[in-house]
């Protein structure tokens, strides 16, 4: 169905965004934290300590893109199912039921 479909596209984004950016950049802001430097620093350091594989396959990798798989599910798409139930009309923009009525003003 097409809201299947939906909903493992979005968990597929996480995945995809894990693997191919987010574990990197987090493992770098963790190393940083950890030795007080900069990112530019732990990724220098990263790469001499375990080259070009060690930078772009940190450790976690597995995990972090475990933890997406769920997190875009419900960011991408129960979220989108959740908005269209409480909109009274697809016509009508998000959150139109949040608008106060206009005034006049003299």
């Amino acid at each position: 169905s097409q809201r299947a479909a939906l909903a493992c596209a979005s968990m597929a984004s996480g995945v995809a965004g894990a693997l191919l950016v987010g574990a990197q950049v987090e493992a770098l802001v963790t190393r940083a934290h950890a030795l007080g430097g900069t990112v530019a620093q732990a990724a220098g350091d990263t790469l001499r300590s375990g080259g070009l594989r060690g930078l772009l396959l940190p450790h976690g990798l597995t995990m972090i893109a475990a933890r997406e798989v769920p997190y875009c599910g419900c960011l991408f798409f129960l979220s989108g199912q959740f908005r269209a139930r409480l909109r009274p009309s697809a016509q009508e923009p998000p959150h139109s039921w949040l608008r106060l009525p206009a005034r006049d003003h003299p």
